[in-house]
This record gives C-alpha cells, structure tokens and sequence, in this order.
C-alpha cells in the first residue's frame, strides 16, 4: 500500500464570529431581576460589596449589578420604608471561603450557617443598606 505524497499546509482562516462573555461565576436565587431599597449614600459601600466582594458586574445607569442571569436593581430612596419584608436576597458564588476572606477587609460581618445536607454552608450578611443577604457556593455534581 502506497502513502499519498503530503499536500500543502493547512491554513485556517480567522474566526469572524462575535466572542461571548465569559460567565460571572455568580447567580441570583431569584426567578425574576430583583429591587432592593437604597439610599444614596450607600452607593460606594453597595459597589464595594457587590462589585469587589461578590463579582457581579456593575450595570450602566441606575445603581443595578448584573449576576449571570438576573439583574439585581437598587431603589435610591430618600428615606427607607417602615414596614420592609426581611428576606433574604440568595447569591451564589464560586468560592465561598474567598468571599468570607474578603468581608472582614471590608468591615463586613457576617455569620457562617450550615446547611441540612453535609457540606452545604452559607454566610449571612447585611449589606450597607440593610438589605439581609444569603450567600452560597455553586453545588457540583459528579
């Protein structure tokens, strides 16, 4: 049996497709975009959290951060409303102990609750406009 002789080198053309973003590593627990109450003079604070701490990706225009697949909407409101629903907010990350490294850098206190099922674990927390947070690690099967 006799080899074919080898052809010229194979040259690949450039790839015209439009790239996608790379994913956050951060969801919302949610069903819908979520709407927080704020004040204005929580901005920096919030940005800090939300931005630096957890890895959402800050949305342009009203104060609004963007996890892989809701959006998280503040309310900038003179004055915050009595009678609030304290629900948590759930977040779930990538790296939850890295998370709990960063809080005490930023003054954030929070505590460490354990799950019902082995190895599930969450941190809550109060952002700076009091709005309670849930925040837990991405569970991997397999």
């Amino acid at each position: 049996m006799e080899l074919d002789p080898p052809g010229p080198p194979l040259r690949l053309a450039a790839d015209g497709r439009k790239r996608l973003p790379e994913p956050l590593g951060v969801n919302l627990l949610a069903v819908a975009d979520v709407r927080l109450p704020a004040l204005k003079e929580h901005e920096a604070d919030l940005c800090l959290l939300y931005e630096k701490i957890l890895g959402l990706e800050r949305v342009r225009g009203p104060l609004a951060f963007r996890a892989d697949n809701f959006v998280l909407y503040f309310d900038v409101v003179e004055k915050l409303p009595q009678n609030r629903e304290y629900r948590y907010t759930g977040i779930e990350v990538m790296d939850l102990a890295l998370v709990a490294k960063k809080c005490p850098a930023a003054k954030l206190e929070f505590t460490l609750q354990r799950g019902l099922t082995p190895g599930s674990e969450m941190l809550e927390l109060l952002d700076a406009a009091g709005n309670w947070l849930r925040i837990s690690e991405f569970r991997r099967i397999g």
